[in-house]
């Protein structure tokens, strides 16, 4: 028997955002996956519910009753986030990171004169 309420379960998803921001990372078959959350400002975050009955009912939850999207694995959400273009899909923070990353190793095989301009 459960010791979780319905009432943790829907606190937890409450404080998860919209739901349409939300997805679980599993395989097809699998009696568990994570959460995955889309904030348009930072980027894309797993969610990891440290107690484990609280895990599977809100996992339960978003599959059974919000039925959010769902992925196999993590790579197809970014692929979805990019191919769809969802909001700050460009601009938020660990995009910003990756962008930074990508110039700063192009920079690296300039001549020096070229990155002083």
């Amino acid at each position: 028997m459960s010791t979780v309420t319905r009432e943790q379960v829907l606190d937890r998803v409450a404080g998860m955002g919209p739901l349409q921001n939300v997805f679980l990372v599993a395989e097809d078959n699998d009696p568990f996956g994570l959460p995955m959350i889309w904030y348009p400002e930072v980027g894309l975050r797993y969610l990891i519910i440290e107690r484990d009955e609280l895990a599977m009912a809100v996992y339960e939850y978003l599959r059974d009753e919000a039925k959010v999207r769902r992925f196999t694995h993590g790579w197809e959400v970014s692929e979805a986030m990019v191919n769809e273009k969802w909001q700050g899909w460009d601009t938020c923070a660990d995009s910003r990171r990756h962008q930074q990353a990508l110039e700063a190793l192009a920079n690296r095989g300039k001549p020096l004169e070229q990155k002083t301009k």
